[in-house]
């Protein structure tokens, strides 16, 4: 085969990887999907609620005028669930995208070797034995949808928990401990 064709289809493969990519990016984009938002955990903040904001509209008037009121010493705490940004989930990110990359990469050389040679590259079982090794990654992902399907099963046969449970004090005992105290 001529060098020309297998730089044209090793860059066709290569720029046809990007474009799809860019193209699930294009489409997420569309639906309103943020991959700030992907990459935040919902967090629970508690926070004192001033009672003045309760009875103002939030105007500028009512902040000027809050010297006036007299404090309080208690009040009540609001809990305000608030997206914050999670370094694991970064992390992971970044080891997700050089995992494809290197993907991509030996791929890339593979199917390049194979267009010259006719033949897969000699160490191409120690690649894929590397690249499986890459799924690793996922397996906790894996593992946590396998056990959600199970979920719905376990709700509907009433298993809660295999811990065992405090015993309640039966009416008798009840009765005996303070007939025993008299």
């Amino acid at each position: 085969m001529a060098p020309e064709a297998i730089y044209g289809i090793t860059a066709l493969v290569l720029i046809g990887c990007f474009v799809a990519l860019s193209h699930v990016d294009r489409r997420l984009k569309q639906e309103g999907w943020s991959l700030a938002n992907a990459l935040s955990e919902p967090t629970q903040l508690q926070a004192p609620m001033d009672p003045r904001w309760l009875d103002s509209i939030g105007d500028k008037a009512d902040i000027d005028n809050a010297g006036d009121a007299k404090p309080q010493t208690s009040t009540p705490l609001v809990t305000v669930t608030v997206l914050e940004a999670s370094t694991s989930r970064l992390i992971a990110l970044v080891g997700m995208i050089v995992i494809l990359l290197m993907y991509l990469g030996f791929g890339i050389f593979s199917l390049f070797n194979y267009g010259f040679t006719c033949s897969m590259p000699a160490s191409s079982g120690a690649v894929t034995g590397f690249l499986y090794s890459g799924l690793t990654l996922f397996a906790p992902y894996v593992a946590n949808k396998f056990s959600s399907v199970f979920q719905p099963m376990i709700r509907q046969a009433g298993i809660t928990s295999n811990a065992p449970q405090p015993a309640q004090p039966t009416p008798e005992a009840t009765a005996t401990s303070t007939t025993a105290n008299s």
